[in-house]
């Protein structure tokens, strides 16, 4: 495994990791290192990152207002079981495509991690929040109930724009190299 650093600062880094024959559907992850833990946010094709990085290259949005920004992921949990259960949940506010709002914020939702990117009082929020994942189990109002009792962020951090560019640029970077060839 070939390891590309895209960022990295005394309280975290960011890596994607890929095989040496790669091409631009070849899976990559991206994981996310804190001290002594790491956690793979993103796994998918390269071709499915460079496309993620040039939609939200043309601008992050800003928070809408109606938000609670500390319920986020929390709210995207909601969101996903009330879709699964066909229950209404007063809480979230849908878009007129009957899509909860809050997903308009969001960078890219794994099976297991949420990637959110957005602005918030003037800085660049980039933040990792847990998905439910238990949605197959027998137990599944138990478990749910526990992940919600539990729920926190994994992490929160803000980034500059230029830290932004970098990533977007070492990810075209990469991209352009493997694609070449194809």
């Amino acid at each position: 495994m070939i390891e590309q650093i895209l960022f990295e600062n005394s309280i975290f880094k960011l890596s994607l990791f890929f095989d040496e024959d790669i091409d631009y559907y070849s899976d990559i992850c991206i994981k996310l290192m804190i001290q002594n833990e790491s956690f793979v946010i993103f796994k998918d094709n390269l071709l499915y990152l460079k496309n993620l990085v040039e939609t939200h290259a043309k601008g992050i949005h800003s928070l809408d207002n109606v938000l609670n920004e500390n319920r986020l992921g929390l709210l995207l949990n909601e969101y996903y079981f009330s879709m699964y259960s066909e229950e209404v949940v007063n809480e979230l506010i849908l878009d007129s495509e009957e899509q909860w709002i809050g997903c308009h914020f969001l960078f890219h939702a794994g099976t297991q991690y949420a990637i959110w990117l957005y602005k918030f009082q003037n800085q660049n929020i980039f933040k990792i929040s847990p998905i439910f994942d238990g949605f197959e189990d027998d137990n599944l109002m138990e478990r749910y109930k526990n992940f919600i009792a539990n729920y926190e962020d994994v992490f929160e951090t803000s980034l500059t724009y230029d830290d932004l560019n970098s990533i977007k640029n070492i990810i075209y970077h990469l991209y352009s190299l493997y694609s070449q060839y194809f």
